[in-house]
């Protein structure tokens, strides 16, 4: 009975996530803040194991129109890099990237600018949790890194509390990297508390302009 309750309920998240309708609250007090029509960010599944990060930037700029391949990343970033770890993605190369003037598979020129927390260099803390509840509730989709994979957040819950909102620990992300199929899926996430609760290891919220 636990688990066909844990399945109701990540179905329950996960419906409303997709839902253009005004924010459910889940329990007393607690309010979703998600970013609406999502599915336009289902993009091909990841091409490597070790270029979610690019598949994820990818992803997110679907959001607004921008057509970059990860492919079309990996090379722009990691140019003559052999298969291998060496495709990591590393804060040090992302946050550059994050900030830049870049020219789409289409010819379309856009320029990309971050606020960034780093928290495995600990460079940048631009963003707060309140941040994130701001972006999410505002329908901008979070650049988001755990500890393992990059993914993109399209939607958390919050309980208010003084001076802004506390994070419940629970989101809903594009993964790029799914179980079995050829697509990015929608699923839940259970964000762990110890890694800075919803701002995980890396979290970014990106503005992205054309001229």
């Amino acid at each position: 009975m636990k688990f066909l309750f844990l399945g109701i309920f990540v179905l329950f998240l996960i419906t409303s996530a997709l839902a253009n309708t005004a924010p459910v609250p889940t329990a007393p007090g607690v309010i979703q803040a998600f970013v609406p029509s999502p599915q336009k960010m289902l993009g091909p599944r990841q091409q490597t194991q070790y270029t979610c990060w690019a598949a994820s930037l990818s992803n997110y700029l679907r959001f607004y129109d921008i057509d970059w391949p990860e492919a079309q990343i990996v090379q722009q970033i990691k140019p003559g890099v052999p298969f291998g770890p060496g495709l990591y993605g590393q804060p040090q190369e992302l946050t550059p990237l994050l900030n830049h003037s870049w020219v789409d598979a289409n010819g379309t020129h856009f320029t990309l600018s971050s606020k960034i927390t780093d928290n495995w260099t600990h460079s940048r803390t631009d963003i707060t949790n309140n941040d994130m509840e701001i972006a999410l509730a505002a329908g901008q989709p979070i650049y988001f890194c755990d500890a393992w994979h990059s993914m993109i957040m399209i939607c958390g819950y919050f309980s208010p509390v003084p001076g802004g909102f506390k994070p419940e620990n629970d989101g809903i992300v594009i993964d790029p990297d799914p179980p079995g199929g050829n697509t990015s899926v929608i699923r839940h996430l259970r964000v762990t508390p110890q890694i800075n609760e919803l701002l995980g290891k890396y979290a970014a919220i990106i503005t992205v302009t054309k001229p």
